[in-house]
């Protein structure tokens, strides 16, 4: 059996994130579901872009989960996890975080 890439900690906060999203940026979730290596939503906006909302949620996300795993002493996948969230990083050209990391800026 496959070993599910989320710690009941980092499945907490994501349930966090779920919670503040609707009332910070109005965003309507229906239906959510937190799967071993990522979360489907079903959601909608009638007062901001959902391409904004989604662009916000995930930057905050990554790095506060990022930061969550760091910290995690019960997390022996630790480097691991975070070497795939530097890859993945990486590959998106759009994601600027990592786009600095790389070149050696500082924010």
């Amino acid at each position: 059996m496959r070993e599910p890439y989320l710690c009941d900690a980092v499945k907490r906060f994501v349930l966090l994130i779920l919670e503040t999203l609707p009332g910070n940026k109005g965003l309507e979730i229906y239906g959510w579901c937190i799967m071993p290596s990522h979360v489907h939503m079903i959601i909608g906006s009638k007062k901001v872009k959902l391409e904004d909302i989604l662009r916000d949620m995930k930057k905050h996300t990554s790095l506060e989960l990022k930061e969550a795993i760091k910290n995690n002493t019960h997390e022996s996948r630790k480097e691991w996890i975070i070497w795939l969230m530097e890859k993945a990083g990486k590959k998106n050209g759009n994601n600027k975080d990592w786009s600095r990391k790389l070149s050696g800026a500082t924010a």
